[in-house]
């Protein structure tokens, strides 16, 4: 008997689930295309097995996105099935087209591809080529297409394989990978994009040469990153210079590990920076006349509400001299980033730069230098002056990668102290053991708080008042 009543319960199941598909292949065509366009394109021409209902409706999905992993003469190779899409596909005009693709495969079909996405009107081009040593070129009319309003490279241009003659007249969206990069390059490749929101550049390789880039660019740019890995032999050249000139500029990403002079000029509408400049080793690699130049990126962008500086960034704060006052009048919420058993040395500076910051979000990683116990014995908490953010505006501080070290210890006990309109301290901790956390949470009950309504919440498991 309780056999044929779970045999009844199952087949109710089933017939609800035949409901449910049947609900949505009663949808109209025009919805049922728009749910398969979200799906990588393999399994939108499977969802032809479904019914007659579905047969043919993948081929009116206007967005085609391909994972190449077999190559030509695998069996069921990835190759075929992108040609036989394209063969099948009905629509004249593709929105989307997006391609990752081996280096193992035939590059020459790939062209042939983005030639036919290009033909027909295509308007978000992604191509992805893990290419190893491979030189491979896009057709030349793509960099003419009039109707792409997005577009993304990641396979390593290089010289070679750019035109002189660009001209994007509707594009929005650029991301690019380069290898080798050089002035001569990038601005050739998006110079002529009237209308540019968005621009990301990476580049990397290694290069005993000058590297400049002169981002300087008449279109409505709002997002710019500019993403370089170019270290080795770059210290011994001090002319690399890097140009913005952004007028629009909302959100500014730098990340790179040669630290080039950077003249920013007007700057006025960037609202977010996030900054990780410079090299681990630049103590040794390089001068505090280098190091300095940390300081004129963060002169220029003194406008922002929002600021990230990575490790490299805080590491060469620590080496810099210039002692010049840095001034942010709109930051409300700075995020630092330690890795090393440096970088803790202008925390102060900064904080009197900020008069009113709201929240701060520390993020230290481990350090595997046997000195980590001393990161914060080269600020002297006693004998400078409390940053006037601290006592009038600041509420929220956030430390990630606790590990009970004395250097946090401190540093903790001067906030909870100094913190006259703290509201909320998060500790979030990386010790397994547990055993520091214990003895920390001894200590801390016995810290003076400079706010009475300030929460302490402790592995976000923990929380006392």
């Amino acid at each position: 008997m309780a056999s044929i009543l779970n045999q009844e319960g199952s087949s109710k199941k089933v017939q609800k689930i035949l409901k449910k598909v049947d609900r949505i292949s009663s949808l109209p065509d025009s919805l049922l295309v728009h749910i398969l366009s979200f799906l990588p394109t393999k399994y939108s021409v499977r969802a032809s097995i479904l019914s007659s209902r579905w047969k043919h409706l993948w081929a009116s999905v206007p967005t085609l996105d391909f994972d190449v992993d077999l190559p030509f003469g695998e069996p069921y190779s990835d190759m075929n099935f992108v040609d036989r899409v394209l063969l099948n596909h009905e629509l004249s005009c593709i929105q989307k087209f997006r391609l990752n693709c081996k280096e193992e495969n035939d590059l020459s079909r790939v062209y042939t591809w983005i030639g036919v996405a290009i033909k027909r009107g295509v308007q978000e081009l992604e191509i992805d080529i893990n290419q190893g040593e491979w030189d491979f070129s896009c057709p030349l009319s793509l960099f003419t297409c009039p109707t792409l309003v997005v577009l993304k490279l990641r396979y390593g241009l290089t010289l070679s394989t750019v035109p002189r003659s660009v001209h994007f007249k509707s594009l929005r969206v650029l991301h690019v990978s380069f290898n080798f990069p050089d002035n001569g390059l990038t601005q050739n490749l998006f110079w002529n994009c009237p209308v540019l929101e968005d621009l990301l550049i990476e580049g990397n390789g290694h290069s005993n040469e000058e590297v400049n880039f002169d981002l300087s660019t008449p279109a409505p740019l709002k997002s710019c990153k500019l993403d370089l890995d170019l270290v080795e032999g770059i210290f011994e050249y001090n002319g690399n210079e890097t140009v913005i000139n952004a007028p629009t500029l909302e959100y500014l990403t730098l990340q790179e590990d040669y630290l080039p002079y950077y003249v920013l000029e007007n700057l006025v509408s960037l609202v977010k920076a996030d900054i990780n400049v410079g090299h681990c080793c630049i103590k040794t690699k390089s001068t505090k006349q280098h190091a300095d130049r940390v300081l004129v990126i963060l002169r220029e962008i003194h406008t922002v509400k929002y600021l990230s500086l990575g490790p490299s960034t805080m590491g060469a704060l620590d080496y810099a001299e210039d002692n010049e006052l840095l001034l942010f009048t709109n930051l409300i919420r700075l995020e630092l980033h330690v890795k090393y058993c440096y970088g803790w040395k202008r925390l102060l500076h900064l904080l009197n730069s900020m008069p009113i910051l709201v929240h701060l979000d520390l993020k230290k990683f481990k350090c595997w230098r046997r000195d980590e116990d001393n990161a914060f014995e080269d600020i002297n908490f006693v004998e400078q002056e409390v940053p006037c953010c601290l006592l009038m505006h600041l509420q929220e501080i956030e430390i990630t990668g606790f590990r009970g070290l004395n250097d946090e210890l401190r540093l903790i006990q001067y906030f909870l102290k100094n913190g006259r309109v703290l509201h909320k301290m998060a500790i979030n901790s990386c010790d397994s053991e547990g055993k520091r956390e214990r003895d920390f949470l001894k200590k801390l009950l016995k810290f003076p708080r400079g706010s009475v309504n300030c929460e302490i919440l402790f592995s976000e498991e923990l929380s006392m008042s």
